[in-house]
């Protein structure tokens, strides 16, 4: 899994496209969502941009259990500032925190001008995902105020997710 972290920190990484400021809020973002191959297997990815270079992607994985796997990436012009004050994270669905996930199972890290953390989706929190107008990520310091945060638009993103957590596990995702 390191590894797949590993390469998917290489190939969202873009020059130049560092953010410069800290958006927390739960702003909205228009997104564009497809499906990428790699050489372990394929992910659906939804990214958004603020012209400005800064970068907010979820990243959608199946795990070798069949299980559904986001990571949230926020481009930073200092990502590692950032996951120093990480105490915990939290999907975002239409603004609202879903239970916060300790900071040792979010693993947030810094690469290439990104902060990374990962979620397993409980087949609950899918349902919620796929009726949602939008979906997320925080990430939250000790004391419990949001460092970052976005909000992906689900409009575009609901078929890809459909089908992809489908492909994952059928049984699962119906």
């Amino acid at each position: 899994m390191k590894r797949l972290l590993l390469l998917l920190a290489l190939l969202t990484a873009v020059p130049g496209a560092a953010q410069t400021g800290g958006d927390a809020s739960p702003r909205v973002w228009p997104a564009i969502w497809g499906v990428q191959a790699i050489e372990e297997g394929r992910y659906l990815r939804g990214a958004a941009e603020d012209g400005e270079g800064g970068r907010r992607k979820l990243l959608f994985l199946c795990n070798n259990a069949r299980q559904l796997i986001v990571m949230g990436l926020w481009g930073d012009a200092e990502p590692q500032a950032i996951v120093d004050r990480i105490g915990s994270v939290a999907i975002l669905v239409d603004a609202a925190p879903e239970p916060a996930i300790s900071r040792e199972a979010a693993a947030p890290f810094a690469a290439n001008g990104n902060v990374f953390s990962i979620a397993r989706i409980e087949d609950g929190l899918f349902r919620r995902m796929l009726e949602a107008r939008a979906i997320g990520f925080a990430w939250i310091d000790g004391g419990g105020g949001r460092i970052a945060g976005f909000q992906l638009d689900m409009t575009g993103g609901r078929a890809p997710l459909a089908a992809f957590a489908r492909d994952c596990n059928s049984e699962r995702y119906p």
